[in-house]
């Protein structure tokens, strides 16, 4: 293929990837943590108004609470403040404010997948770039969470950023490298600290290179001082409640990081109840292998199993072979925070998405092991001719059909790609794990009431009333205003949406079902009407 037709082929995709991800943001739920995501940057968004006395929003922020006194003020907000200064300035009201923060969410991971086909271009050439940001966007979890998880898919996108930097510093040490390597990854910390992982092993490997090389200049030197300090100096500035104690707050933000025990609530693992803050350590590597396409899966293996093919090649030389060096950067981001939630016993919930930075360089590592894979079955062509077609149909046949797969499985199940399982799940999801742990399948729910139900007031519970707060906030107003949530004892629709709920709901022995959402034979919400059922029954719902 010519230089001249890639260029136009990437321009295209990519082109078609920013229409097509513009067009579904409107079609996704609300997670429970967007509204609260919100105020943590109306929050500094207040404080930093006064600071520079823009009087033209202080009646906006008149019920705003002050950051001083904030519980939520170790959040960072870099990624909010952008689109909360956006709707405030422009009088954005619902549902219209969440549609666009939901492609303002999709467009950081765009840019992110646009520093992810750089990153793998520059090693592997355009065409494999364009397959490794194919294998990206065809990850049904991380597809859809790109348009409403505003803290786990922006840090995978400011991450995937700062890799880019990583990696470019790395190669020249140069200021200029050193400046974007420190922005990106105070972008990077800002969202989740976890960010620091970065310029940390940056100077990590600089050192494994003055110890390979011992030559380096006054310039080289410069810049690895440069990026040190200047990598604090811009987290602290772009972290408004950083700034009256900068180093007492970012202590107090990396250990409520490590163990976050704000949240204390139960979660369904392997068929048990457990609390958040008692898992067991396979539950990072569990999740991460029943909810990763399988061919990644296996290319992933493939890629360590050359690292260590190289490795023994190598032997003590390993770090003087650039490629060698960039796969154990992108290994040590992969396991080094796997390792330490393993260590320090953190609380988790919700899957691995707290984890979900480090996809890019696992994807990495799963280019690695194609392209060995590719290598190979050249070989076997080149020395038997007679086995070429069968060679490359077995290789490109397998990718093709199971990518055609997961492409159809992701069109087929829109908008709930973020409830995608493989066959390692087992046939039983409904009792062994969590389902749409954030509810994001109630707006279906109450569009449905909606729709069916055309009286002035409809009363509506669930089995979590924030969930149905937050999708209310999606609905047309007028639609929005005739619904009155309940107790479930007063209710004429029950909404339910199965978190912490193994099986079947118990509304089934009391309710009718009206509508439900099924995904591979397992529900993630349901409506059941309850106005046919007996009066004085009592409370119906534990």
């Amino acid at each position: 293929m010519s230089l001249k037709t890639i260029k136009c082929l990437t321009l295209a995709s990519f082109f078609l990837f920013l229409c097509l991800g513009l067009f579904l943001s409107d079609d996704y739920g609300m997670s429970c943590d967007e509204p609260i995501q919100r105020n943590h940057g109306l929050v500094s968004a207040k404080y930093i108004a006064s600071i520079i006395s823009l009087d033209a929003f202080s009646k906006k922020f008149e019920k705003i609470p002050a950051l001083e006194n904030y519980v939520h003020k170790n959040y960072g907000v870099i990624f909010h403040l952008p689109v909360v200064f956006v709707e405030i300035g422009t009088g954005m009201a619902e549902p219209e404010l969440w549609h666009f923060r939901h492609a303002y969410t999709f467009l950081w991971f765009f840019i992110a997948v646009i520093f992810f086909y750089l990153l793998v271009s520059r090693r592997y050439g355009r065409e494999i770039a364009l397959l490794a940001c194919l294998f990206f966007i065809l990850s049904p979890r991380i597809f859809a969470e790109s348009f409403y998880n505003v803290k786990d898919l922006a840090c995978l996108s400011a991450f995937t950023v700062a890799m880019y930097f990583c990696v470019r510093y790395l190669e020249k040490k140069s200021f200029g490298a050193a400046l974007c390597l420190a922005l990106s990854s105070a972008v990077a910390s800002n969202i989740r600290i976890t960010g620091i992982l970065l310029p940390a092993l940056v100077c990590l490997f600089f050192m494994f290179d003055y110890v390979r090389n011992r030559s380096f200049n006054k310039k080289e030197w410069g810049s690895i001082i440069f990026l040190l300090v200047l990598t604090p100096i811009l987290t602290i500035a772009l972290w408004p409640a950083a700034w009256a104690n900068p180093i007492r707050f970012l202590w107090e933000t990396m250990v409520l990081s490590s163990n976050y025990t704000r949240w204390d609530n139960t979660i369904i693992y392997l068929g048990e109840v457990t609390r958040g803050a008692a898992l067991p350590w396979h539950y990072i590597p569990v999740w991460f292998a029943i909810t990763t396409p399988l061919s990644y899966l296996l290319l992933f293996v493939m890629g360590l199993f050359v690292m260590m093919q190289n490795l023994s090649k190598t032997k003590g030389v390993l770090l003087k072979i650039e490629a060698n060096k960039e796969d154990l950067f992108y290994l040590a981001i992969v396991v080094i925070p796997v390792a330490l939630v393993i260590l320090f016993r953190s609380t988790l919930y919700g899957g691995w998405r707290h984890l979900y930075f480090i996809y890019p360089a696992f994807l990495l590592i799963v280019i690695n092991g194609l392209t060995w894979l590719m290598s190979k079955a050249r070989s076997v062509i080149a020395k038997n001719p007679a086995w070429k077609n069968a060679a490359a149909c077995l290789l490109f046949g397998a990718l093709v059909i199971y990518s055609v797969y997961i492409a159809y499985w992701m069109v087929r199940n829109h908008p709930y790609q973020y409830v995608y399982f493989n066959f390692l799940a087992g046939n039983d999801i409904a009792n062994t794990f969590d389902r749409d742990y954030w509810g994001v399948a109630a707006r279906a729910g109450l569009e449905y009431v909606t729709k069916t139900d055309q009286r002035k007031q409809i009363k509506v519970s669930g089995s979590s009333i924030i969930h149905l707060e937050n999708n209310m906030k999606l609905l047309q107003q007028s639609d929005g205003k005739r619904i009155l949530l309940v107790p479930p004892v007063d209710a004429e629709y029950f909404i339910e949406t199965y978190r912490n709920v193994r099986g079947s709901s118990t509304m089934e022995t009391t309710g009718r079902e009206m509508y439900s959402v099924v995904i591979d034979s397992f529900k993630i919400m349901s409506v059941f009407d309850l106005t046919g059922r007996r009066k004085n029954e009592g409370r119906i719902y534990p």
